[in-house]
């Protein structure tokens, strides 16, 4: 994979500016919370202040945020930390939330929005965004020989950017 990433987008690569990850987040921050807000109503959930509040502090920024960024960013507006940690675990259940884990850094969330993998260069550290459809077969492949079944809107895979390849 470093090698089709190096000669550029690899096939799959979500485009953007050159597969640019934060255009997949959110179109427009109120409109990412009312989707998630609507999604909650529909699977029973609450929506309450501290969660709204959640869902607008992911909403509004670009990049992925740990749970202490989110706890820290709230805390001003009452929400504990617990209360932060836990919604953002059970949004993670619900799939309103994607989390993304890379070995050596914290656990970081944003809301789930247009469906698409993280690619993570182990030097500089840049997110990409790709097409999980690339990788459906593979996907299919591990569940077939394995049993094991791949999220891939969960999925990080780590290697290296096209100009740290070069």
């Amino acid at each position: 994979m470093a090698e089709e990433l190096a000669e550029g987008p690899a096939e799959g690569a979500v485009q953007g500016a050159a597969g640019d990850h934060h255009v997949h987040h959110h179109d427009r921050p109120a409109h990412a919370v009312s989707r998630a807000v609507e999604e909650l109503r529909r699977r029973g959930e609450r929506a309450t202040a501290a969660r709204r509040s959640v869902l607008q502090t992911l909403a509004g920024h670009a990049e992925h945020l740990s749970a202490d960024d989110v706890a820290e960013m709230l805390s001003s507006e009452g929400v504990h930390r617990t209360t932060a940690y836990r919604t953002l675990e059970r949004f993670t259940e619900l799939g309103i939330v994607t989390l993304r884990q890379v070995p050596g850094e914290a656990a970081s969330y944003h809301l789930a929005a247009a469906s698409h993998l993280h690619a993570h260069c182990r030097i500089c550290h840049e997110v990409l965004a790709l097409d999980p459809e690339s990788f459906e077969a593979a996907a299919e492949a591990a569940a077939q020989s394995t049993g094991f079944q791949l999220d891939l809107q969960q999925s990080t895979l780590i290697g290296r950017c096209a100009r740290c390849a070069a």
